[in-house]
């Protein structure tokens, strides 16, 4: 029941956008303008603070980081194995990928913290900095290669650098975990600042999610959409239990292992499909349908991968 009321929020500001569109509160065109400015400032405002203010001190924190990142590469390796299958639409490969492997660690955190408290929620948020970072780095090159149109690739390598680079995530996360390792802090006013900023990011991030929904679109692609959502919401979780358990991890972190596996499609995923022509209506399905099974599947996987943490 807990990790059903904290996932409901997600579903219902969600649901909050597709009525919004249905009713025309903003024209067609503002929804573009919304995306923009949380792809450009507010996702990299919340981003800065989030991965400044993680705390690696623990000592599993490092092994957890370590099978983190290991977890997201094995599922991205899995997906770029799926290409035969998955990757005759470029744009909505990468949607496919993105769904399968980004995760929504702001929902799942909430639910962790409402299940466990800060001993599995405090190792999960340290897995921000360096994982957020490769995520969006495997996804913003997946899109470059795989995107509508891939401009970067065709001007070689000098030109898919400049491209990554210049991605305002990328350059969020690295400027967060830069600042944390550094171990100097966020100067306060500008903390405030980038916290007063950041605040409105998931939420306008789910309500565009909402507004790009095609029912009609969605119903072209059921295999597509039912394969990235198993691999999201059944195959990550075994995948990162299974890396947990082959480096040691046990107990709490353990669980933030099986947890970070399981989290439902991130809201972050529509934004960048929008921005880097990806299929948005695919990856806005995906999130829904995924944060919606989520409620069901995220309490099987704990119960059953990493039992015995309460």
């Amino acid at each position: 029941m807990n990790i059903l009321l904290g996932l409901l929020p997600v579903f219902l500001v969600i649901a909050l956008g597709a009525w919004l569109k249905a009713r025309a509160y903003i024209p067609e065109a503002g929804w573009g303008v919304i995306n923009r400015l949380g792809y450009q400032v507010l996702f990299p405002a919340y981003l800065v603070v989030t991965i400044a203010r993680a705390d690696f001190s623990g000592g599993d924190a490092g092994v957890l980081v370590l099978s983190g990142s290991l977890g997201f590469l094995a599922m991205g390796g899995l997906l770029l194995l799926s290409l035969p299958w998955t990757g005759k639409d470029g744009p909505a490969y990468t949607s496919v990928f993105q769904g399968s492997v980004r995760w929504n660690g702001f929902a799942i955190l909430a639910a962790v913290e409402s299940i466990y408290g800060a001993p599995v929620s405090g190792l999960l948020a340290a897995m921000f900095g360096p994982c957020v970072l490769l995520v969006n780095l495997m996804c913003v090159l997946v899109m470059l290669k795989w995107g509508r149109p891939a401009e970067a690739f065709g001007q070689g390598i000098n030109g898919l650098l400049a491209a990554l680079v210049s991605n305002p995530l990328i350059i969020a996360c690295a400027l967060g975990l830069a600042i944390n390792l550094a171990g100097f802090g966020l100067w306060p006013p500008l903390a405030g600042t980038l916290d007063l900023i950041g605040r409105g990011a998931l939420g306008l991030a789910l309500l565009t999610v909402g507004a790009g929904i095609s029912l009609t679109e969605l119903g072209a692609r059921p295999g597509l959409l039912a394969f990235s959502t198993t691999m999201k919401l059944l195959v990550a979780p075994v995948v990162f239990w299974g890396i947990g358990l082959a480096l040691g991890l046990e107990g709490a972190a353990l669980t933030a292992m099986v947890a970070a596996g399981a989290a439902p499609g991130a809201a972050s995923a529509y934004t960048l499909a929008r921005e880097m022509g990806g299929d948005a209506s695919l990856i806005a399905g995906h999130i829904s349908l995924s944060t919606l099974l989520a409620g069901i599947s995220i309490p099987l996987a704990l119960a059953l991968l990493a039992p015995g943490v309460g």
